[in-house]
């Protein structure tokens, strides 16, 4: 899938969840910048980035429960990331990392597989 396919399928699945404006994730909880536990300006040098978090409440105070990682082609999420993730977002390892894989078809339709590390 290339990486055209590893910036534009989240980029669009972003778009996608923030429309359906989830409870405990809503517009803010899509794609958000961390670094050693702050939610940083988007794109900072050394942060991470999160496809999409899920919070016990509205608020970005409110405790992460999960992290949600898409992913495309024969990109995986690793425990290594997970727990960069984890480190980034200042939380433990009680908190799941989920990824979320598209994978291509035989009908060219994407389908959407969850595994959680």
């Amino acid at each position: 899938m290339g990486p055209v396919c590893g910036t534009s399928i989240p980029s669009e699945a972003a778009k996608l969840i923030r429309n359906y404006d989830l409870p405990g994730i809503g517009l803010r909880g899509v794609e958000q910048s961390f670094s050693l536990g702050d939610l940083v300006r988007y794109g900072l040098d050394g942060s991470i980035r999160t496809d999409a978090i899920l919070r016990d409440g509205r608020t970005i105070a409110a405790p992460v429960l999960a992290v949600f990682d898409i992913k495309t082609g024969g990109a995986k999420l690793t425990p290594e990331r997970a727990d960069e993730i984890r480190m980034h977002l200042g939380v433990g390892k009680d908190v799941p990392v989920i990824e979320l894989h598209i994978s291509k078809g035989l009908d060219a339709k994407s389908c959407l597989y969850i595994l959680v590390s």
